[in-house]
């Protein structure tokens, strides 16, 4: 996994326990480098998850994809 200093990062706001359906999808789907940081956790309320990529490439999938 990438450090989460990478200029390609997007913030995404999740519900509790549906964190493992984005890293799948990443995982299987990015052809580089990628990396998570939570920047805040979910309760009653969404958590915030902050995506790092090491290529244009997988960051464009990627948000295309959470469209």
């Amino acid at each position: 996994m990438l450090p989460t200093t990478n200029e390609y990062h997007t913030d995404i706001s999740l519900n509790f326990g549906t964190l493992k359906k984005i890293i799948e999808w990443t995982t299987d789907n990015c052809d580089d480098d990628w990396n998570f940081s939570v920047i805040d956790n979910p309760g009653r309320e969404s958590g915030i998850y902050r995506f790092y990529f090491k290529s244009e490439k997988d960051f464009c999938k990627f948000l295309i994809w959470q469209k």
